[in-house]
């Protein structure tokens, strides 16, 4: 929260017409968002790489199975 609040002393000295609470909701927003997609997007890599995985282990070890019963 601290840094928050900084940003919007900041930004208020830069613009004071803009309040500190609308710098300070405006940043919660902005990072929330960011998290949320940062969520979204490791839960869709997480999908594609254990299917990656899965589909390794099952053609190895199908490989496997035929080369052991030649």
């Amino acid at each position: 929260m601290v840094n928050y609040l900084l940003f919007s002393i900041f930004f208020l000295a830069a613009f004071p017409f803009v309040p500190v609470y609308a710098w300070i909701l405006n940043l919660l927003i902005i990072v929330t968002f960011i998290s949320v997609m940062g969520v979204r997007i490791a839960l869709k890599a997480n999908a594609v790489l254990t299917f990656v995985a899965l589909r390794f282990m099952v053609i190895s070890s199908f490989y496997l199975s035929v080369k052991l019963h030649e």
